[in-house]
């Protein structure tokens, strides 16, 4: 993972996750603000909860990605 100054969250994303309650959208936000601050131990997340994570840490390493590319 390259670590970025900024955590990209996408309006997109809003009806993908619509679904979750606040508590479970707080619990998938601060696991991918772990995340992306550089803890990279998988969090015990249920299922619904770990598919979206995972969807959001892969955006997050592409992004990173491309930053690196642009200073390079």
């Amino acid at each position: 993972m390259t670590r970025t100054p900024y955590l990209p969250l996408y309006f997109s994303w809003s009806h993908i996750l619509s679904d979750l309650t606040d508590a479970e959208y707080g619990k998938l936000l601060k696991a991918v603000v772990a995340y992306a601050e550089g803890n990279t131990e998988t969090p015990e997340l249920p299922r619904h909860l770990a598919l979206a994570y995972r969807f959001i840490t892969d955006t997050i390493d592409r992004s990173g990605r491309k930053m690196t590319n642009v200073r390079a």
